[in-house]
């Protein structure tokens, strides 16, 4: 009882104790419990208590019964410890082995040697540090079993350490000699207590201590949904009740509420989109407001230039006239045929008797019929431009605008 074990990495803390009280019917015993619990630390503790015993030191182990409340320690004589703790794995590139391969040579050598050691006695205690590991879970926790049953019929006591359910379910199967025991863990300081409560199985906690040494967050929360509905999914197919519709209804809770967040930030992601696409509008709509007033100004410098020149032009040519006879030639020059200027100087249709002293061909030189279509000047509309829509003899319709006259 009391087994003292303490490792370099420790040496300034405080020495934790740890008791193996093995009935003497116990031949084999399953240590269980989350990592870094202290399953190792207690096989090595053990293990340094029996061959220290063997070679006749002193152990580090309280109760020497020098009071009446605690009882003496007692290491029963072995006649080999046989181990198999730890990773053999060599990066050998002739005959390598890997972690799987090592703990296999290691197990057969232990085997062996608990064989040639048997006797009445079985002086033998084996010490087995997670056997199967390394290789497929389901037949790596088969071959922890035949390996432990074997080793159990070989030795004075097996001690082994694992996490497979195979391996804890050996002594609830009535095997005759088989026992469980947990190391005890602290959930919330994440630290061993290297007490072992004996008749028990405990759990790995693998996800709540990769959450206490700092993992993700993110990624715990996946993997312990994962586990849950693998647990879930196991349960159903052996008709176990014990995962209830809490469980369901949580794992649906989370997930709306995930949802929620990620249309949370579409929404706000869509809301910028529609302000940079309503600024976008506002830009092209003042670009294009200012594109048609320049294009606006353009048009009327064009015209102002195109009234400029023409005006120059007849200010040119009325500065080449000496008198207004000579001017009313000029104009009667540029009307159109059949058109001439009056007293007044307005341009008026050419009467037919006038000009007759010209020829007989006066007439059909001087005398101008519009076309349908064709663009006139109205005297009665103020000399406005207007198209020609229908000729009825000497009469004349025009349309101005959505004012059509005769």
């Amino acid at each position: 009882e009391g087994a003292r074990f303490q490792s370099r990495a420790d040496a300034r803390e405080a020495v934790v104790p740890v008791d193996f009280v093995v009935p003497p019917s116990t031949s084999l015993v399953a240590i269980t419990g989350p990592n870094t619990g202290g399953k190792t630390a207690s096989l090595k503790a053990l293990g340094l208590a029996l061959l220290m015993a063997r070679a006749g030191l002193h152990i580090p182990a309280g109760g020497d019964g020098s009071d009446s409340e605690s009882e003496p320690s007692r290491v029963p004589w072995t006649r080999r410890v046989l181990a198999d703790l730890g990773d053999a794995q060599s990066l050998n590139l002739d005959g390598g082995l890997s972690t799987f391969s090592a703990h296999l040579v290691r197990l057969q050598r232990i085997l062996r040697a608990s064989d040639e050691e048997r006797d009445g006695n079985h002086g033998v205690v084996v010490l087995l540090d997670e056997p199967g590991g390394g290789t497929d879970p389901a037949e790596g926790a088969a071959l922890a079993a035949a390996v432990l049953r074997a080793s159990q019929t070989r030795s004075l006591l097996t001690v082994a350490t694992s996490h497979y359910e195979e391996v804890k379910a050996l002594a609830e199967s009535g095997l005759a000699g088989a026992a469980n025991a947990a190391v005890e863990f602290d959930a919330e300081t994440m630290r061993p207590t290297y007490r072992l409560l004996w008749g028990e199985f405990g759990q790995s906690n693998a996800i709540s201590i990769a959450a206490g040494l700092g993992l993700a967050p993110e990624l715990v929360e996946a993997a312990e949904k994962r586990w849950r509905r693998q647990q879930r999914a196991a349960a159903a197919a052996t008709g176990d009740t014990s995962f209830d519709d809490a469980d369901d209804v949580q794992e649906l809770a989370d997930a709306l509420e995930r949802e929620r967040e990620t249309q949370e930030r579409r929404a706000g992601e869509a809301s910028l989109a529609l302000d940079r696409a309503e600024d976008l509008h506002a830009e092209v709509v003042e670009r294009g407001a200012g594109l048609l007033d320049l294009r606006t100004r353009l048009a009327m410098e064009a015209a102002e230039t195109r009234a400029r020149e023409g005006m120059e032009e007849a200010l040119a040519l009325i500065d080449l006239v000496d008198a207004r006879e000579e001017l009313d030639e000029v104009v009667r020059g540029l009307m159109p045929p059949g058109w001439t200027l009056d007293e007044r100087g307005d341009a008026v249709p050419a009467d037919e008797g006038e000009g007759m002293e010209d020829g007989p061909g006066w007439r059909s030189r001087r005398r101008w019929t519009p076309t349908v279509g064709e663009t006139v000047v109205v005297r009665q509309l103020g000399g406005a431009e207007a198209e020609v829509v229908e000729i009825d003899g000497a009469d004349v319709t025009v349309r101005l605008g959505g004012l059509v006259t005769r």
